[in-house]
């Protein structure tokens, strides 16, 4: 990534990015490249969240991922 952006190369960087610090970290990486960061938000409805987490949830429950039901209205507020 940091190459590419040094050959000022345009990137997209698919992730949740859910924690703040770690965007955080991301931007500084960006910025100390010499590149320019936009964050893009998706809004999207909490059923809709809803039915992709009770996916997810079973698909990497082995690997410890949880999803606790509405407790995604919780973690939507720090957004």
């Amino acid at each position: 990534m940091i190459t590419l952006i040094r050959d000022q190369k345009q990137i997209v960087v698919d992730f949740s990015f859910w924690q703040q610090s770690r965007r955080e970290r991301y931007k500084q990486l960006i910025e100390d490249a010499g590149g320019v960061w936009k964050l893009i938000y998706l809004s999207v409805h909490a059923d809709e969240l809803h039915r992709r987490l009770n996916i997810r949830s079973k698909r990497f429950y082995e690997r410890g991922f949880f999803y606790y039901g509405r407790n995604i209205d919780f973690f939507s507020e720090w957004f």
